[in-house]
C-alpha cells in the first residue's frame, strides 16, 4: 500500500483510509473495536458529553467504515491527553472532520 494511501495516527497507530471498499464478507463485528473509555465502576456521566456523538453503530456499513476510525481517534486521544481546552477544541474540530467524511460518502 503506497504512503498516499495510509495515514498514521498519533496515538491510535496506522489504519487504512481506503475504507469505502470493506473486505468481501466483513461485518461490523469483525472490525477491531476500540477500547472503552469508561473504567470499571465508572457511570457514563463520567463521560464528556461530546464523546456521544462519535457512536457510530447505528450507520449502515460504509458509513460506519469512515466513523469508526474517528471514534477510535477520539476515544483513543481522550483517554491519554490531559483535560483542557486545547483537547476541547481538538475533539470538536475532530468531531467536525468525521461529520464531512460521512456526508462525503453519502
Amino acid at each position: 500500500m503506497s504512503a498516499a494511501t495510509k495515514k498514521t495516527g498519533v496515538i491510535a497507530g496506522e489504519w487504512d483510509v481506503n475504507i469505502m471498499k470493506p473486505k468481501a464478507g466483513s461485518s461490523k463485528s469483525d472490525l477491531p473495536q476500540p477500547p472503552k473509555p469508561l473504567s470499571e465502576g465508572s457511570s457514563s456521566m463520567d463521560q464528556k458529553p461530546i464523546m456521544k456523538f462519535f457512536e457510530c453503530d447505528h450507520l449502515p456499513m460504509p458509513l460506519f467504515n469512515i466513523a469508526i476510525k474517528f471514534k477510535t481517534l477520539a476515544e483513543s486521544l481522550d483517554e491519554h491527553l490531559p483535560d483542557g481546552p486545547e483537547k476541547s477544541a481538538g475533539l470538536r474540530k475532530l468531531l467536525e472532520a468525521k461529520d464531512c467524511m460521512v456526508r462525503a460518502a453519502l
